[in-house]
């Protein structure tokens, strides 16, 4: 992939030196990508990003088709791939030295952003984008715990609650095979407006009750790919758009 030259030398990206800076832009390790950088950056920085997530991608496309995604072979595979690209600890879950992790983030958003950009141009290079990027955020955000699962809602503003303990007793009472929750000591259920959740009430993976569905910890990553594509779909066809 080639990227045009520019007439003046360009500087790289400054460091975010205060933790305050970094929550406010940064809040969690995975993003929706909803803000675009407004950092300047040298040519050569921006071809680097540009090979290493291309690099990501690639891996995350070759891996998916050879092995089942989300399975424990996939992941294994997955990380270690992603471990030789440049942007390791941008993307995975390692012990990071918190000095240095708005560094990490910003290299993530970039990154992303420069691809969006190259993959904008035509619909097959859309849909290829969108695919490993929603593969992608699904296995990151199955590496996380349900802490982090929290703090990813708040920070992105999805009011998805989880369910409490009477709630979740009153619906246990209604069901004709209660034990489906009763015997799930642990997992968080989200109450999620149905419509949100239709791939899941398809699959009869959900209860339903005056208009909500109650998602299982484990397929809340179904609500957030939904959400995440409708806004990267809508992202790429704009970009699309002004850049003809």
């Amino acid at each position: 992939m080639e990227f045009g030259t520019r007439s003046k030398p360009r500087s790289r990206m400054k460091n975010l030196p205060s933790s305050n800076l970094l929550d406010e832009n940064f809040p969690h390790r995975i993003q929706l990508y909803s803000v675009a950088p407004t950092d300047t950056i040298s040519l050569q920085e921006f071809e680097e990003l540009a090979v290493e997530r291309l690099k990501v991608l690639k891996a995350v496309e070759t891996i998916g088709i050879t092995h089942q995604k989300g399975s424990a072979k996939y992941c294994e595979l997955l990380e270690k791939e992603i471990g030789t690209t440049k942007l390791r600890d941008s993307i995975l879950k390692v012990n990071r030295n918190q000095e240095d992790e708005g560094q990490r983030r910003k290299r993530d958003q970039v990154s992303h952003f420069i691809l969006r950009l190259a993959y904008c141009r035509s619909e097959d290079l859309r849909r290829w984008f969108l695919t490993q990027e929603l593969d992608l955020f699904r296995f990151r955000f199955q590496q996380e715990d349900k802490e982090s699962h929290a703090r990813f809602l708040a920070s992105n503003n999805l009011k998805y609650k989880p369910v409490g303990k009477s709630e979740r007793e009153s619906i246990t009472s209604q069901l004709d095979t209660p034990d489906c929750f009763s015997n799930m000591d642990g997992v968080e259920f989200y109450k999620v407006p149905f419509t949100e959740a239709l791939d899941l009430v398809r699959n009869r993976k959900v209860f339903l009750q005056r208009g909500f569905a109650y998602v299982p910890q484990d397929d809340l990553v179904s609500i957030l790919l939904s959400v995440f594509r409708t806004q990267l779909s809508h992202a790429l066809t704009v970009s699309n758009r002004l850049t003809h």
